[in-house]
Order: structure tokens, then C-alpha cells, then sequence
């Protein structure tokens, strides 16, 4: 999912196809949301955020078809830019967030469903 989102943030694609591969319901809208904002605002992302996963409750153990995962994502390396320009948007250094979300297997195929995403500076 994360993956699909730095591509089309590289463009600030809303529409990108490939959202909807491994996000669904909210998840799907945050993403969406994201992207829709940063193409009126005429912001692209550049670069990668990197991320420390790890689950922490699989739904039911012996045959899940839910996952919950915690993060503390760094997006120090994933800085808007002006679209039309291509400079630094502002001189935020962004940070780690906290980020939480629920996978569900859906028809067979893994995607994120819910996801929540704190403001800079909520996990270390």
C-alpha cells in the first residue's frame, strides 16, 4: 500500500489504479483524501519514507483474516514539493508517526482497511 502511495504522490495522482490494489474502505479515502489535497495544493512528494512495522494482533490465530499492525513511520525522507516548480515546499523536516492499521482479507486478497496516521513527533 505504501509503495502504491509514494508512486502516485510523486505526481499527486488522486486517481492512481493502483490505490485500490492494497487499500480499501477508509484506508482507500485517507490515501485518496492525501493525494487530492496535495494535486489542489499543487504539491508532489519526493522521496521515501521508511517504516518499522510490526503486528500486534492476528484475528482469529489459527486462520486469520485480520491483522493489526503499529508503525512509527519516518517521513524525514518524504518531503512535499512545489509541482510547478519542483522546490521544497516548506522547511518542515518531518518526522516519526505514530501510524496504526487493520488488514483484512477480502475475495482472497490482503488490503488495508483501516489506517491512522499521527502528526510528526508522536512515536520515537
Amino acid at each position: 500500500m505504501w509503495a502504491d502511495m509514494v508512486e502516485a504522490g510523486r505526481t499527486a495522482d488522486f486517481r492512481a489504479a493502483r490505490l485500490g490494489d492494497h487499500a480499501t474502505s477508509q484506508a482507500w479515502q485517507l490515501l485518496y483524501g492525501g493525494l487530492m489535497s496535495a494535486h489542489d495544493d499543487g504539491v508532489v512528494l519526493r522521496g521515501d519514507p521508511t517504516f518499522t512495522p510490526r503486528v500486534t494482533a492476528v484475528t482469529p490465530a489459527d486462520r486469520p483474516v485480520a491483522v493489526s499492525i503499529v508503525d512509527c513511520m519516518d517521513s524525514t525522507g518524504w518531503r512535499e514539493y512545489s509541482a510547478a516548480t519542483g522546490t521544497l515546499r516548506d522547511d518542515k523536516p518531518g518526522g516519526k508517526h505514530h501510524a496504526t492499521a487493520t488488514v483484512g482479507l477480502l475475495q482472497g486478497a490482503w488490503k488495508v482497511t483501516q489506517l491512522h496516521v499521527d502528526g510528526v513527533g508522536t512515536c520515537t
